[in-house]
């Protein structure tokens, strides 16, 4: 799988979703019908190593760290 896929995927599935790309990273944005500036921040695809970055060593060839905050019956969305 590639970052483009992910990112269509995430689009295509999650309606109000907008993504905003910088500096190697991809965040997305809960904003349905655009109604904040931005929107409410949940994931960040990341392609590249950052200054304050390099542990995951994202440099190379065809790697990217996908992060998604995850937790458990206290957060659920309804």
């Amino acid at each position: 799988m590639h970052v483009k896929d992910i990112v269509a995927r995430i689009k295509t599935d999650f309606e109000g979703v907008v993504p905003k790309a910088s500096w190697g990273e991809t965040s997305f944005f809960y904003n349905p019908g655009m109604a904040l500036p931005n929107g409410v921040y949940f994931c960040t695809l990341k392609e590249k190593n950052g200054d304050n970055d390099k542990a995951s060593e994202l440099d190379r060839d065809g790697v990217f760290r996908l992060s998604i905050p995850l937790c458990q019956d206290s957060c659920r969305i309804s």
